[in-house]
């Protein structure tokens, strides 16, 4: 029951929002690791039907928009982290990232708003026999 009404409420959700889209844009962020030997080969989208990322509100009277990627999840956080984290040929791990959730969105209160990123991934290296 509660899973149909979370699948109903996300189907209204996508509905109500298709007008609105609120585009990420990765190009101006940066990611800071100490000592960092991962090396990203590619982002694989392994989410459950591919449902929207979330729900941002937009200019003075906070019109909902989905939250999505021009050029789709995969495109777009593989070329990013292939920037933020090159494979590297000496004593480095390349791994496959295959994203299970992400969800972005805003809590809203008083003169604040708070953005809000949340992702689970499954990280997967190929060792060397195999």
């Amino acid at each position: 029951m509660k899973l149909f009404l979370l699948a109903a409420l996300l189907a209204g959700v996508s509905l109500s929002a298709r007008a609105q889209t609120y585009y990420l844009d990765l190009t101006n962020q940066a990611l800071t690791l100490s000592d960092n030997t991962l090396g990203v080969e590619q982002v694989v989208d392994g989410r459950a039907g591919q449902p929207p990322i979330g729900i941002v509100y937009r200019g003075l009277n906070g019109k909902s928009a989905a939250v999505a990627f021009r050029q789709g999840l995969e495109t777009e956080l593989t070329s990013f982290l292939q920037i933020q984290l090159p494979v590297r040929a000496a004593g480095g791990h390349t791994v496959v990232l295959c994203v299970r959730s992400l969800h972005i969105g805003e809590i809203m209160g008083g003169k604040k708003q708070q953005a809000i990123a949340e992702l689970t991934a499954d990280v997967y290296e190929q060792i060397t026999d195999g």
